[in-house]
């Protein structure tokens, strides 16, 4: 391995941002930890993009995990809910914006556990 990048929580990656195994070089599951893809050409760096839905494992953010959850409309578009307040909310009655990411008192956007990922300014 030529560079070592290192992720928010310290793990090994590398430079596309997804889990690598320090051992063999293969890309990892960051929920299971098993290898995921193997080198054939000698390089992880020679697979390029990985394909969906093994993408997501990027950069130990899961785009799904901020989203709200909610019915869609016959034009596939999401049916926001409001509070007494008429703030927006999904379908479990946790505040989202208008885009329907999940968000807390600031603003900010979270994930399903509370944890903040993107700041709100």
């Amino acid at each position: 391995m030529e560079a070592n990048f290192l992720d928010r929580d310290g793990l090994l990656v590398n430079e596309k941002g997804y889990f690598i195994n320090e051992l063999t070089g293969a890309i990892r599951s960051k929920y299971t930890f098993e290898d995921l893809f193997m080198p054939e050409t000698g390089s992880i760096e020679d697979l390029g993009e990985l394909p969906m839905p093994y993408r997501l494992e990027k950069f130990n953010f899961n785009p799904h995990k901020i989203m709200g959850c909610f019915d869609y409309d016959s034009q596939k578009r999401p049916i926001f809910l409001k509070n007494k307040y008429k703030n927006f909310t999904d379908n479990h009655f946790r505040p989202v914006n208008q885009c329907g990411f999940l968000i807390n008192e600031k603003e900010d956007i979270i994930d399903n556990e509370g944890h903040v990922r993107f700041t709100h300014r």
